[in-house]
């Protein structure tokens, strides 16, 4: 019988270890094979180590007042002010932040191995990224280069390779630096802080090179968990997270046991800035439009395509904008507005798109502007009243500009044309002009007067009389070289020329068209702006001032002394109670319902204009208990406490106006028809001073003023006749009008002729009778825009002898 061979069982186990052994070597090289394709796939994936991109910061541009105080910041999220070097930190930051965050950084490679083996098996056990293990460099890296933040093991894979990469392009304090400028803070208020130049600012008001102790363990808190350890929300837990670093600080020898117990107990909650502080700019207004300007600029030189990348790139650029604002006086003029007693806030209609559209809470809101007369700098602006309800600025918002066109577009003009001079005639009566009949404010016509007169009390119709002469195209033109943007061609109308503009005038533009007067007829371009400097600090910008020539010097001295008369005794007299003895002139403005109200004025420094008004043409509702004589001249209210105020300040230092050009000449005139004056014009007291540009003045004498005889039945004026008892005749001065317009007769119709003849019958008698009225008084020499003589009197005498009858002048007019 066979026996059976055994065949061994060790064979058999080395065959299946070989395989096993073939395995996993095949399986140990598809995990290496797949590691490194992995590790070759990230790392190619991983952006590459731009060294530019440390510096590409958003950085806040900084706008600063002519003498370079600082007067807000435009900035983004992510905007940041940044540090050069660590000298530029308090040391005491720089340690907190390599206490808690990083004790080794000055001995590793960029990476922490033994961390990072212990933060994959924290991952490994609670599968999930619980912890990172992040050198200062990682974290440098992370914040530069993967903004998003995202926690993957792909990321921190790259993340180490570039910090690796880091370390060897750049020293530790450099990278440290980078890491300082990058870090965020948190969110304070509306804005989010970047930087640790940006934190020490916002969190302590100070520069980062001058926090304490205290202050710097607080800010090396912060990047781990901002929005955790916010002093502001979360005090306890910062208070915590601060005595971490500060014991963390005293281990590693950074600072000893006395600073560490003096930290502890400062009172870091008194050091922080209020929140408050950072919910809004102190001059937002002026913020905004230095970004508006500021962006025109740098898309006129080629810096940016349009103006949304331009603002764009103003808020992140770092730019430094140096503006013509005097801080100071911006501070009086905030004041002076501010300190006004206003109107409540009112509901009403406005019609918008088409459509009633009620408006509820409008604030009464105020726009002001003080331009230097030298080279049209803005040198204070005001906005608007509280920027959190209204952000509209309305110092650039345009409103109908009512009378305060009358001397830049009407009369000024007008003068410099040689149409008319300050004592030219005009005849406030009843005019229309095709599809327009215009009234003067009061609803009244006043007669004759001197364009003078017309103007010191702005009166409409004479206005538009001298427009329609000059010429609404022409007008339109001078305020086009005054500098006013905001006319179109419909504008060139007859009801232009007391302020009835398609758009209308915005208050710095029309207040830099006032500085024509005192600068002798030149103006310069208003401008907020004269220098913008790069971050690199190259000049981006700078103002190049320009001189334009709109009216003759003679014209500009002429319009000052009749805007003088305005302050001085008419719808700015208000302005003159208050500064009788200051160089000072000006026009008031109103439109229809007194939807705006204006004020004008300047002094040989400064111009300052003032609208007040609400967001809409709504009228302005009288103040209960308050009349509305008494508010009419609420903007020359405001302007005056602007003045006051700004006297105190350097911007007020000349004491009288230029003086007379050589081509302007004083010629009396007769008050009534603006023509060289006649024994009657004197006798009536109608005589008058006044300038004109030489050449211009009047070469006839006056054919308004007669002689006429008259009686008197039952209180009544009649022509004398031939029937008329001697001894009832009586001899006067009147004034004869060429024609009576159709309408209300104007309040000097009582010194026309009488227009009846004696009922009794007769001839009516001739005028004048040959006579020569009696001689009168002197009339002397005025002073600058003052009458000689009102046309009031009244000498009223019966009888006389047919050759010498007396001299009387009948009735009384409100000139």
């Amino acid at each position: 019988m066979e026996e059976k061979v055994q065949i061994p069982e060790q064979p058999k186990r080395r065959r299946w270890l070989l395989w096993a052994a073939i395995l996993a070597g095949a399986a140990f090289l598809v995990i290496v094979a797949s590691g490194v394709t992995y590790a070759v796939r990230v790392t190619r994936a991983a952006p590459p180590l731009d060294l530019a991109r440390l510096s590409q910061l958003s950085q806040i541009t900084t706008v600063v007042d002519r003498e370079g105080r600082p007067l807000g910041l435009l900035m983004t999220d992510g905007s940041r002010e940044p540090i050069s070097s660590l000298a530029e930190v308090s040391p005491d930051l720089v340690h907190g932040v390599i206490a808690v965050e990083d004790k080794d950084f000055y001995h590793h490679p960029g990476v922490d191995i033994q961390a990072i083996f212990r933060a994959l098996w924290q991952n490994i056990r609670g599968q999930q990224i619980v912890s990172g293990a992040s050198t200062l460099t990682q974290q440098t890296v992370k914040l530069v280069f993967f903004p998003d933040q995202a926690r993957t093991l792909t990321r921190k894979i790259q993340e180490a390779l570039l910090a690796i990469e880091l370390e060897r392009k750049l020293s530790k304090d450099e990278i440290l630096t980078t890491y300082l400028n990058w870090a965020y803070f948190g969110q304070v208020g509306t804005m989010n802080v970047y930087g640790a130049e940006q934190a020490a600012h916002t969190f302590f008001g100070v520069n980062a090179k001058d926090l304490n102790l205290a202050e710097a363990a607080m800010l090396a808190a912060l990047p781990n968990n901002p929005s955790l350890f916010s002093p502001y929300s979360h005090f306890s837990a910062a208070r915590e997270r601060q005595s971490l670093v500060l014991s963390r600080m005293l281990e590693q020898h950074y600072i000893n046991e006395e600073q560490y117990r003096q930290a502890l107990a400062f009172d870091i909650q008194k050091a922080l800035r209020p929140i408050s502080q950072h919910s809004a700019a102190k001059y937002p207004y002026i913020l905004d439009e230095v970004q508006d300007d500021a962006a025109s600029l740098l898309v006129q030189r080629g810096l940016a395509p349009d103006l949304d990348k331009a603002k764009e790139l103003l808020a992140t650029g770092g730019f430094r904008i140096e503006t013509t604002i005097d801080r100071d006086l911006q501070d009086r003029v905030n004041e002076a507005v501010s300190g006004q007693s206003y109107r409540p806030d009112i509901g009403y209609s406005a019609l918008l798109n088409g459509r009633p559209t009620p408006i509820k809470n409008a604030m009464e809101q105020v726009g002001a502007a003080v331009v230097n007369n030298s080279d049209g700098s803005i040198l204070a602006v005001y906005g608007g009243r509280d920027y959190n309800r209204d952000q509209i600025d309305h110092a650039r918002l345009p409103r109908q500009p009512g009378s305060t066109m009358k001397p830049i577009g009407v009369y000024g003009p007008a003068v410099d044309r040689g149409l008319i001079g300050s004592g030219s005639g005009v005849d406030d009566v009843p005019t229309s002009w095709p599809g327009y009949r215009p009234n003067n404010f009061d609803n009244r016509f006043h007669g004759m007067m001197t364009v003078r007169e017309a103007l010191v009390q702005s009166y409409n119709i004479p206005a538009l009389q001298v427009f329609s002469r000059l010429g609404p195209g022409v007008g339109m033109e001078y305020l086009k070289k005054l500098g006013i943007t905001t006319l179109t061609p419909d504008d060139a109308v007859i009801s232009a020329g007391i302020g009835g503009l398609s758009k209308g005038l915005t208050v710095e533009e029309a207040t830099n068209a006032f500085t024509v007067f005192p600068n002798q007829g030149s103006v310069h371009p208003v401008h907020l702006i004269t220098k913008i400097v790069d971050r690199d600090g190259r000049t981006v910008y700078q103002h190049a001032n320009q001189t334009t020539q709109v009216f003759s010097p003679a014209a500009s001295y002429i319009l000052t002394d009749m805007l003088r008369d305005v302050v001085r005794r008419g719808t700015g007299s208000a302005v003159g109670r208050r500064f009788p003895s200051m160089a000072v002139a000006g026009k008031t403005g109103t439109t229809d319902d007194d939807r705006d109200s204006w004020f004008i004025g300047f002094t040989p420094d400064v111009t300052i204009g003032v609208w007040v008004g609400y967001n809409y043409p709504f009228p302005l509702h009288p103040v209960p208990g308050v009349s509305p004589r008494d508010e009419r001249p609420r903007a020359v209210q405001v302007f005056a406490d602007i003045l006051q105020r700004a006297r105190g300040g350097p911007w007020l230092h000349t004491a009288s106006f230029p003086s007379a050009p050589s081509d302007v000449v004083r010629v009396s005139v007769c008050n009534k028809s603006g023509e060289l004056p006649t024994a009657f014009c004197r006798a009536a007291g109608t005589v008058v001073s006044e300038l004109f540009v030489k050449g211009t003045e009047p070469k006839t004498a006056c054919d308004v003023h007669v002689r006429a005889a008259y009686t008197v039945i039952d209180g009544k004026k009649y022509r004398a006749t031939t029937a008329t008892p001697p001894d009832e005749i009586r001899w006067g001065i009147f004034i004869q009008r060429k024609a009576h317009p159709p309408g209300p007769a104007p309040t000097d119709a009582g010194l026309e002729v009488p227009s009846t003849p004696d009922p009794r019958g007769g001839e009516v008698l001739p005028l004048g009778g040959g006579d020569t009225p009696q001689p009168t008084p002197s009339e002397g020499q005025s002073a600058p825009g003052t009458n000689s003589g009102n046309g009031n009197g009244q000498q009223e005498q019966n009888g006389g002898t047919p050759g010498h009858p007396p001299v009387t002048t009948p009735g009384a007019g409100n000139e």
